[in-house]
Formats: C-alpha cells, structure tokens, sequence
C-alpha cells in the first residue's frame, strides 16, 4: 500500500510571486518589498523528524507541478506566510509536537521580553492545548556610537528588532538574534538586519512541563571584536635641519682672514606633528591589525556554531632622508669679525621609502572555507621636494610622482559601510587601482560576497551559508540596494543580487 505524501515545499518564488500549484488550481501569493523582507519574514528553517524512509524515484516522480515531495523533511517560515505568523515546530522527547510563534517581542533600554506561545499539532481527536511562556532577557538597544560599528547608525536606538535566527533541525533548540538597521526609503541606503547579540533557547518536555530556557550565548563584545593597528603618527622636518658644518679653512694669501667652506649636516631632525603637513611623514610603523564580524550561528545537531568574517592586515612603512649638499657656502672671515658671503650653499633632500603589506579577508564557520588575499607595496624615491612612487596593488603595477610629503602611508583595509549607505565592506586601493568586497546579508543567513575592482561593475562571485561558501554570479548594484538574496536549507540552492523578495517556502 502506497503511503500518503505531503507536500511541504512549494518551491522558488519567482517574479515576486509565488506560484502554487494544487489540485489543478494555481494561485499566487505576493511578498512584501518593505524593510523587513530584506532579511526578515524571507526565512524559512529545516525540520527533520527521525525515522522516516526517505522519498523514492517512484513517489518523485508522482509530486505536482511547481514542488516536490517530501518525507521526514520540511521548510517552515520564521515570519508571515499567507498573512499568518510563524515560528517554528519544537519535537519533545515524548514525540509531541509544539508548533512554537512569538506572541510578543520588545527591546528596551536595557532588557528585553519574548513571549513564545507553544501550540500542540498533529494528533486527531486530541484536545487543543496552549501555552505561553516568558522569557525576560538582559539585552537592550544599542547605542549610536555601537550601532555604527554595524553600519546601522542611520536612525533612532529604536531601530531594533529580535528575529528567529536559526533552530536545530528537531526545534528543540533555537537561536533569537537582536538586531539593528538603518532608517530611511532611499534605495541607496541599505536597511538590512545586523545582528548584534544572539540568544540560545532551549526547550524541554511537554504540555505543562514545558519549559523555555535562555542563555546569552555570544553578546555584543563576542559578535565584533578587533585588534586595531596603532593610529599613523606624523612627524615634521625640526628646527635644528640645515645646519653648516665646516669642512675647511685657509687663510687669505693677503692676510687679515679666512676662507671658509661649509657644508649641510646630512641628518635630518623630525618632530611630532599633529598630521599631514608641509615636509611631513609617517613615522615608520609595523602592524597587524584583526577584526572578527560574526555573521551568523548555525547548527551542528543541537550544538550552535559560529560563522566569522575575519580580516587580517598585516603591514609596515619605512624610510630613510638625508640633507645633500648641492653647493657649499663659502665665507670670508675678517678678524676684525666681519664677515663676506662669497657663495650662498644650497641643499636638497634626498631619501627613499615606501610601505608594504597584505590582507586576507577569510571565513571561519562550518561548511566549505573561503578567503580572498591581496598584496601591496610601494617604493619612494625623494630627490628635493619632488617624490617618485613605483607601487603594485592586487598585483597591478603603475608609478606616479608628486611633491612633498607623501612618501606614503600604510593601507590598513577594515570593514566600513560604503558611500555612507552603509553597506559592509572592506576597501583598500592605492594609486589608480581599488578593491572593494561587499558583504551582503541576506535572508536563510545568507550572506553574499561582491566585488569590484577599479572602476568596473559590482559583481558577485559567491555566497556564505550554513553549509559554508557556494561559488554564484550576479550583478550587485551600487545605486539601488533594494536587492534580494535566499538560501534553500535542503538543497543548498542559493539566489543573490535578485530584485524582487526571493524565498524557498
């Protein structure tokens, strides 16, 4: 006897509708465009019940049309589908099954409410049975000053939300993330999610034993934390540069004085300075500088797992300068203790420096690795006031030439939000040559990677997922940033830079 199927999982919405085909009837269901869709009510979450034979070929084959079949497995939305909110299913250990939704989220300045609501399904006959529970945890808003270091200070501290951010596949262990955004209907604002704190709940027995217990698992400080390099210090040509050293003196053939050469002292004095300036530099320096962004928690069984964005720049500039004489001064010197300039000296700098580094932007989290690397270097030649530069970039090469000062200071590429839409990234250039890595959050804890170099098109070349990183393409605008992106739990199918919502439901 055959066994009765379910279908779970319509599919890929495409075109901002989602077709679903059932019984010969297809109906079509819109997703919203606001702010939230961006990385909110667009997650879904695997569920995998134990035990259960997986589907066959035979019983593939017999799925409608716009689906498939599944067994033991399925996709649930964290937000709203057909104008209904969901959570997630919670399977307890004596095989009931809770269907779990948020009956009440608030932030405030301090501390925080959630109250969970647990629904029992799938037992014919059985009475309806309903618990909430409350779950009082000590996170609040966020400060302008923190919010910036998400790229998400554009708008009030009330610019916070608390989202399922992921569960274990039987629900019985869940991840909530506070998050913070950026206000605005600008498109070149990006207004996705940030998380800033994540919260485990676990969750234990049944009916009136239910329990729902929390644990600040990785807090503000754990979520982004760096290693800064020291700030760049300046200093400037001092007073004591140029000083005439005697180098000989003869007596004049008619008596009465003598004649005397000077040259310039070779050594330049530097002083602090408050900056770039005239005759100025950096002082030399050697760096390593770390920043770690955790862009998502994830699940090994009901063991959460972090996944970092982890930058490492490493680095330093030197430099070397001297005072050359180019004509000695020469005076005559009375005894009566007068004195002839018989030759006014003139003197030039001359030196050389440069700088040289490299950064590795890499993934650490579950899944397949990703990193990208980039080296720099430059080299200065100081003759006078002019500087000649020969650098290579990401292995592009050009020189270039100016005045004085700049011999050249130090790349230290860091996360920032580009173009004040504040979109994550990390920019380096120097010269004519750039290159920027975009950071994209999406949906399903989907996060894309873009790039652009010079002065091409944005475009993507990848993905980070719970399964870790996926090689995709596609366009990323740099004017709209209402663009969308998904993840699909089951089969690792991933969408990026799409213009309408996108979701796997």
């Amino acid at each position: 006897m055959a066994r009765v199927l379910t279908w779970p999982w319509h599919g890929r919405v495409t075109g901002g509708l989602l077709p679903i085909v059932f019984k010969g009837v297809r109906v079509q269901v819109g997703m919203t465009r606001d702010q939230a869709a961006a990385t909110g009510p667009g997650d879904n979450h695997r569920i995998v019940v134990p035990g259960i034979e997986p589907i066959s070929e035979e019983e593939q084959a017999r799925a409608p049309e716009g689906g498939s079949y599944w067994a033991g497995r399925a996709l649930i939305s964290s937000g709203f589908l057909y104008n209904r909110g969901i959570g997630w299913i919670y399977q307890a250990a004596d095989g009931s099954r809770w269907a779990v939704a948020f009956v009440e989220r608030n932030v405030g300045a301090n501390t925080s409410t959630v109250v969970l609501q647990f629904s029992r399904f799938g037992e014919v006959g059985r009475a309806t049975e309903r618990y909430q529970r409350t779950l009082t945890v000590a996170v609040g808003q966020l400060g302008q000053g923190d919010r910036a270091r998400f790229f998400s200070d554009l708008g009030p501290v009330s610019n916070t939300t608390i989202r399922l951010h992921s569960v274990s596949d039987s629900g019985r262990t869940a991840i909530l993330s506070w998050n913070v955004f950026n206000s605005g209907s600008d498109r070149s604002v990006d207004t996705r999610q940030r998380a800033y704190t994540f919260v485990k709940v676990t969750l234990r027995g049944a009916g009136l034993s239910l329990s729902a217990v929390h644990e600040v698992l990785y807090p503000f400080s754990a979520v982004f934390s760096e290693t800064l390099a020291p700030g760049l210090q300046y200093v400037q040509v001092g007073g004591n540069t140029g000083n005439l050293v005697e180098k000989s003196r003869t007596a004049l053939e008619q008596g009465g004085g003598d004649r005397v050469i000077y040259e310039y002292d070779s050594t330049v004095e530097f002083i602090e300075s408050n900056g770039p300036g005239t005759f100025s530099l950096v002082s030399p320096v050697a760096f390593v500088q770390r920043q770690n962004w955790m862009v998502g928690v994830f699940f090994d069984g009901e063991d959460p797992v972090p996944g970092y964005i982890r930058i490492t720049s490493t680095g330093g500039s030197y430099w070397s300068v001297e005072l050359e004489t180019v004509r000695p001064e020469i005076l005559i010197q009375y005894y009566d203790g007068s004195t002839v300039i018989e030759q006014l000296g003139q003197s030039m700098y001359r030196g050389g420096g440069g700088f040289s580094g490299s950064c590795t932007i890499a993934w650490d989290g579950p899944g397949a690795p990703w990193s990208r690397s980039f080296n720099y270097a430059t080299s200065s030649a100081i003759v006078g006031r002019n500087v000649t530069t020969d650098y290579t970039f990401n292995g592009q090469s050009a020189s270039g030439s100016g005045a004085w000062p700049n011999v050249g200071e130090p790349i230290v590429p860091q996360f920032i939000g580009d173009r004040g839409g504040r979109l994550p990234c990390v920019e380096a250039g120097y010269g004519n040559f750039t290159l920027i890595t975009y950071i994209v959050p999406y949906s399903n804890n989907l996060v894309g990677i873009a790039e652009q170099k010079n002065i091409e098109p944005g475009k993507f070349y990848g993905a980070l997922t719970p399964a870790g990183y996926v090689a995709t393409g596609g366009d990323l605008s740099l004017e709209n940033y209402e663009h969308y992106g998904s993840y699909h739990p089951f089969t690792g199918e991933v969408v990026v830079g799409s213009s309408l919502p996108v979701n796997f439901i």
